[in-house]
């Protein structure tokens, strides 16, 4: 399920997101190409963490990459060699990749998940959150955009799903604490 959207206000992005966009596209992002090189140059200072992770810096503005984890809690970096960066492997990333939409900006086309992905995803990690801050404001998203969500995609990312009874469970507590009937995502 892939949503085409045109957006007439190319200044939706702040100035370093377009910078870094701009940056990408020129090399052709999905090619083989030294992604950390292209943000060094931009003025980003790497960060290296110890989990491994190499984060970019400059001002109040931070980079980082994300993949996939299929399953386990094995937390270990992907090495991404073609790109020449390192990303976070995290839980159930596969929601909002697997229900994207397409939004044109100008000369540049960005894939981000449905709303209704991001908000299934959003309550199921919330609970895996550290810190009660971090679940607070996942939970806080959630709550926004309840609201705005269109039913048939929500039934196609939760039809879409295979959770074991934890994230379940996970679930159905987050509908809980933002007053969402679980029964819409298809939850008893």
């Amino acid at each position: 399920m892939d949503m085409q959207i045109t957006v007439k206000h190319k200044d939706i992005f702040p100035d370093e997101v377009c910078e870094l966009l701009q940056a990408l596209y020129s090399v052709g992002f999905f090619k083989e190409a030294d992604i950390e090189k292209i943000i060094t140059d931009l003025g980003y200072i790497p960060v290296p963490m110890q989990s491994g992770i190499r984060k970019f810096t400059r001002e109040n503005f931070t980079v980082e990459f994300v993949a996939h984890r299929k399953g386990g809690r094995d937390d270990k970096v992907l090495t991404i060699r073609k790109w020449n960066i390192t990303a976070s492997p995290l839980p159930f990333v596969d929601i909002l990749m697997n229900f994207p939409f397409t939004a044109e900006f100008g000369e540049f086309k960005v894939r981000a998940p449905l709303p209704e992905a991001f908000f299934v995803h959003k309550l199921i990690t919330s609970r895996r959150r550290p810190g009660e801050s971090k679940k607070d404001k996942d939970l806080e998203q959630c709550s926004v955009i309840a609201r705005q969500l269109d039913s048939e995609r929500l039934n196609a990312v939760t039809e879409s799903l295979k959770l074991s009874k934890n994230s379940r469970k996970a679930l159905r507590e987050s509908c809980d604490e933002i007053g969402f009937p679980p029964q819409k995502l298809g939850l008893k």
